[in-house]
């Protein structure tokens, strides 16, 4: 269960280019991160509640105080350090047989 002062790792850091006008610091892909706070947020373009978590590694200060969120969905508990490489290999096969059946092509 996922709750503050977890490690939780980044599984989806596609993000609309947008986010740059409010973010400089964003998630990425398999990186593991600490959970400093957890609150209902509106999405940044959507503006549906949804649940967000706060990373202590990234600095991300709103104009009004505190600091920027992301979606909970963005996130797992980080699996056993020897499955992480399984994890990532999945993951980076995907681009790489997209690009050779465009070649192909």
């Amino acid at each position: 269960m996922i709750e503050v002062g977890s490690k939780v790792m980044c599984i989806h850091d596609g993000f609309p280019i947008q986010i740059y006008d409010w973010a400089s610091n964003i998630p990425r892909h398999g990186v593991i991160y600490t959970v400093s706070e957890m609150s209902q947020r509106p999405h940044a373009i959507t503006k549906v509640l949804g649940m967000a978590v706060v990373l202590v590694e990234l600095d991300n200060p709103l104009p009004k105080g505190g600091q920027m969120g992301f979606s909970l969905w963005r996130f797992i508990e980080p699996p056993p350090k020897a499955e992480i490489g399984k994890y990532h290999a999945i993951q980076l096969t995907i681009p790489v047989v997209e690009e050779a059946v465009a070649q192909v092509r």
